[in-house]
């Protein structure tokens, strides 16, 4: 009864796929989301979530970056960046740096362990990629991902942030202020 339950339900998600398969939103999300459950189990081993993962990478960057940046740039509120931040400052993977322009506000740097988490985060992120990407050929990849940018870069428009005193706001969120 559980080999046809199964089946059955490989039936219903092909149904599913083919009646979304035209559907962008739909092939992104289940896409996306297939792709973060795979890095997020790969992640285990080393103890990092991926909002702890992408806040690592966004960190490395060295850029000036501050807790609000970080959140806007990662898509995390406020309240959920302090926590990855505490808990990854907790674990001796971030410093905080107190900002010589801004008292209120804190740069975020990384630490050797951090340096070193990260390394390995990254080797396990390409080998994911790489496993979740075997059906495409390098060619297809290629395309896909130009495609992907494309549509990210176009749609992003003004990607600059600009740090305000109580939130950060993109240049979209601005304009949209603005038309109100």
């Amino acid at each position: 009864m559980g080999k046809i339950s199964n089946m059955e339900n490989q039936s219903d998600d092909g149904k599913l796929n083919r009646a979304f398969a035209d559907s962008l939103g739909y092939l992104l999300t289940q896409s996306g989301r297939l792709f973060r459950e795979n890095l997020a189990e790969a992640l285990v081993p080393l103890g990092l979530s991926l909002p702890e993962y992408g806040s690592l990478r966004l960190i490395s960057l060295n850029t000036p970056m501050s807790q609000g940046v970080l959140g806007s740039r990662y898509g995390i509120d406020r309240t959920t960046m302090v926590a990855v931040v505490d808990n990854l400052e907790e674990r001796g993977m971030v410093r905080r740096e107190r900002s010589a322009s801004d008292r209120r506000s804190y740069r975020l740097s990384l630490t050797a362990k951090g340096k070193k988490v990260l390394s390995r985060a990254l080797r396990i992120t390409t080998n994911e990629q790489q496993k979740f990407l075997v059906p495409l050929s390098s060619s297809e990849w290629a395309i896909l991902k130009d495609c992907l940018g494309r549509l990210i870069e176009t749609h992003m428009k003004a990607p600059e942030l600009i740090e305000g005193k109580d939130n950060v706001k993109t240049a979209r969120q601005r304009k949209r202020n603005k038309n109100a």
